[in-house]
């Protein structure tokens, strides 16, 4: 593999890594926040141990901060979304050839492509519709985030916990997820671009953390998303932690009537 494919596939790597706990340590929180304050039940459970189901929100909110940074911050020496975008733009000659694709694909025998591959040669139009929603998501990452996550790191002086969470309750939700779950789209419009040669539209991932609850697995054509998995799993621990909660309180009241 020639060194500039070698190199944005460590950079698409990156950024799916990423992307994947972007989304799931948002979408993990967001989960427990719901359905703590929509079930009685599960939140009576939680409160049983507020102090640790206050750290566990604490540590996947500093960690979805964490997580987006890498992803949008410029300042950043890790491969962040800017670089990744940067490299294809630069060697898109190169990287997105006929020749190029149908090499990748011959390395990978067996392995399915995902729909027949049309080799599409990104056009300026493409690159730019992706540089377009990656600026936007930026924007929004430098006025809603990145205040918070200098106060987070470096300014706290009070309580740890209570400050962080207090820190989140400024950010409107829809702007965390819509900063979480960009990367998600920005890495597969690359990465089917880049091993199956279709066209990089920007994909609009399920948000709604009401609508994920009720029915986690978004199908996405064969998979589903990295939050569809976050809130699925979220929600079958919380549901087991209701059960449990409930049982135990069903044979206390037996064992006090004994």
């Amino acid at each position: 593999m020639p060194p500039e494919e070698q190199e944005f596939s460590a950079r698409l790597d990156e950024l799916e890594h990423d992307a994947r706990a972007a989304a799931r340590f948002t979408y993990a929180a967001a989960t427990i926040d719901h359905l703590r304050s929509r079930r009685p039940s599960v939140m009576a459970a939680l409160e049983r141990d507020a102090d640790f189901w206050d750290t566990v929100l604490g540590a996947l909110q500093t960690a979805s901060v964490a997580a987006i940074a890498r992803v949008y911050d410029p300042r950043s020496e890790v491969m962040s979304a800017e670089r990744v975008l940067k490299h294809a733009i630069a060697h898109a000659s190169t990287l997105f050839s006929r020749s190029a694709l149908q090499s990748r694909i011959a390395r990978r025998p067996g392995e399915a492509v995902e729909g027949p591959s049309d080799g599409h040669g990104p056009t300026v139009a493409d690159f730019a519709a992706l540089r377009a929603g990656l600026d936007e998501h930026a924007a929004l990452y430098e006025s809603v985030i990145d205040p918070i996550r200098h106060e987070l790191f470096t300014e706290l002086d009070g309580s740890f916990l209570t400050d962080t969470l207090a820190l989140f309750q400024t950010v409107h939700r829809a702007d965390f997820e819509r900063l979480a779950l960009f990367p998600s789209s920005l890495h597969g419009a690359l990465r089917r671009l880049f091993h199956d040669g279709r066209r990089p539209g920007l994909e609009a991932p399920p948000s709604d953390i009401a609508r994920l609850v009720a029915d986690p697995m978004v199908d996405r054509g064969g998979e589903a998303w990295e939050q569809s998995y976050a809130v699925r799993d979220a929600r079958r621990f919380l549901d087991a932690l209701e059960r449990a909660d409930g049982a135990g309180e069903k044979r206390g009241r037996e064992l006090g009537e004994d």
